[in-house]
């Protein structure tokens, strides 16, 4: 089994164990290049492209087949096994067919994908499966895809990883709520507030569900900083909908509608599945 790890840091272990690659920064990602593109083989000037983008083609070439050939030798899965993991030709690389990979970004990515298609998004429920599913996808972020890295590629996946977080873990949130683990839920927002602190509707459900469990004086301060970032950043005031949450929070009858507020709180994660 392959590990491929690239949500907060970056690694790639074999059977449990670090792989070292000896390659420079760039060509050390190929195995998150081919992942991405499983099971689709990727042609070799891509490839090529996106580790070597400044390099003549003689040295492009030795570049790349000097990374395969240590790819190879690190990724070996055992030393009997019957192929390689990485196979290639003169025109393209891909990893080989029986290779088990498994890759964080992409499990986000295909969880919420399953998400979508289920309909949680139009107010569907969210399957016991699909929550231990999305429960665990989540819990494997630890920070941004690649971390540290820059290339133009690299910032459309982090750019979709870090919508699918958002995504799934405002679903993720609301189906706690919806089983009674306030606090749980209010952990995975407080966590969607690191990866994007100016999106609105992570706001509105942290502000939701402090005030849920029982810390208004919490959610009315996150509201006031929340406010000043805003103003500071984009030189706007919060919507009128995040305004009217925070007068009902500062309202003592607040309380008196719980019913209403955990629908609320439903409502605020679907709508932010079909922004």
């Amino acid at each position: 089994m392959i590990q491929i790890i690239t949500l907060g840091r970056f690694g790639v272990l074999v059977n449990g164990e670090a792989r070292h690659f000896g390659l420079g920064a760039q060509a050390r990602l190929i195995p998150v290049i081919l992942a991405l593109n499983a099971p689709s083989a990727l042609r070799r000037e891509q490839l090529v492209e996106m580790i070597a983008p400044d390099a003549s083609p003689s040295a492009a070439r030795q570049i790349l087949n000097t990374a395969l050939w240590r790819l190879r030798k690190a990724l070996a899965v055992s030393d009997g096994a019957s192929f390689k993991t990485i196979q290639s030709n003169a025109d393209e690389v891909c990893f080989h067919p029986s290779t088990k990979i498994s890759f964080d970004a992409a499990d986000v990515n295909a969880c919420v994908s399953n998400i979508v298609a289920s309909g949680i998004a139009q107010g569907g429920e969210l399957s016991d499966e699909l929550f231990q599913r999305l429960r665990t996808a989540f819990e494997a972020y630890q920070g941004p895809f690649l971390e540290g890295f820059d290339n133009e590629w690299i910032w459309f996946e982090r750019e979709r990883t870090n919508n699918a977080v958002l995504h799934g873990g405002m679903i993720l949130s609301s189906a706690l709520v919806a089983r009674g683990q306030i606090d749980s839920a209010i952990s995975v927002v407080h966590n969607l507030l690191r990866v994007d602190p100016l999106d609105e509707a992570v706001q509105c459900q942290y502000m939701l569900l402090m005030g849920l469990g029982g810390r208004r004086s919490r959610a009315i301060e996150n509201y006031e900083l929340f406010s000043e970032s805003l103003s500071r950043e984009c030189g706007i005031r919060p919507m009128q909908k995040t305004r009217r949450l925070l007068n009902q929070l500062k309202s003592n009858e607040f309380y008196e509608d719980l019913p209403q507020h955990l629908k609320q709180a439903s409502e605020i994660a679907q709508r932010h599945m079909v922004a």
